[in-house]
């Protein structure tokens, strides 16, 4: 693993925790009523894909779509509660969506 690399993989530890800590401010209701485990283990499991897309273990249009898909049903799950969590989801959505867009296929 080269230190880019690395660096890739420490950049997105940092945006998801600022992701992390957006959604424990903006919904402290949902957490108390679904739980941890409920609502923060998909963006968790989103995570991991990004990690292994980022370094390049499988196939990265796979990764993409997948975390595109998760990343779509989240925002979805976030929609049902209230209408702010959807906008808070389409701003990770987008974020996540340039990264990966930006990022050079190899």
């Amino acid at each position: 693993m080269n230190m880019q690399t690395v660096m890739k993989i420490l950049g997105m530890l940092v945006l998801w925790s600022l992701v992390f800590g957006m959604m424990v401010l903006v919904d402290p209701i949902l957490v108390r009523d679904i739980g941890w485990e409920r609502s923060y283990l998909p963006m968790v499991g989103l995570f991991g894909l990004a990690i292994v897309y980022t370094v390049g273990w499988l196939s990265k249009s796979l990764i993409k779509g997948l975390i595109i898909a998760g990343l779509g049903v989240v925002t979805w799950y976030l929609a049902i509660n209230q209408l702010l969590y959807w906008f808070v989801g389409m701003g990770i959505l987008v974020v996540v969506l340039v990264v990966l867009t930006f990022t050079k296929e190899s």
